[in-house]
């Protein structure tokens, strides 16, 4: 299951004993990383993902493709990400006499790093990308969840294009 660390999840990291509280994510350092809530010891404030080896008590392994944590186990969220193999709605362009909607599944996710700051996370089906603002709903391949889009883009907000309103 791909995750990404939010604000208020505890991490370990590979170079640091003590669990680490998630402040945001930021897109502007060389790779992704987390703004801490504290700053280290050797004065960083921020930690890469690469670095991540547990969030919130479950391991994790860090995607270097997608540049997204795989969770190991179950991670407790209110609303988690599509993962591969779900299928997402989202509204084809709309035009003054037709608002369609389609449905299609999820073949994997990227997040963007500092060299592409207008963009954040991405849900790729097959030729087709769609940000996280464009998905109207989540139907899971294993599971299943009440969807609420708003509730959604507010949890992963630090995942959302910079010019995302919520």
């Amino acid at each position: 299951m791909y995750v990404v660390p939010l604000q208020g999840d505890k991490i370990r990291s590979m170079s640091e004993a003590d669990l680490l509280r998630v402040k945001s994510y930021t897109s502007l350092k060389s790779e992704p990383a987390v703004y801490l809530t504290a700053v280290l010891a050797d004065g960083a404030r921020a930690i890469y993902l690469s670095d991540i080896i547990e969030l919130n008590g479950v391991k994790v392994e860090y995607d270097s493709d997608a540049k997204l944590l795989k969770a190991l186990g179950p991670i407790k969220r209110k609303f988690n990400l599509p993962q591969p193999g779900d299928t997402v709605v989202t509204k084809l362009i709309e035009t003054d006499f037709k608002k369609e909607e389609v449905a299609l599944t999820v073949t994997r996710l990227k997040l963007h790093d500092h060299r592409n700051p207008s963009r954040s996370l991405e849900v790729i089906c097959g030729d087709t990308t769609i940000s996280l603002t464009d998905i109207i709903d989540i139907r899971r391949k294993i599971g299943s969840d009440h969807f609420d889009a708003k509730a959604f883009h507010k949890l992963y907000l630090d995942y959302l294009p910079y010019s995302a309103k919520v």
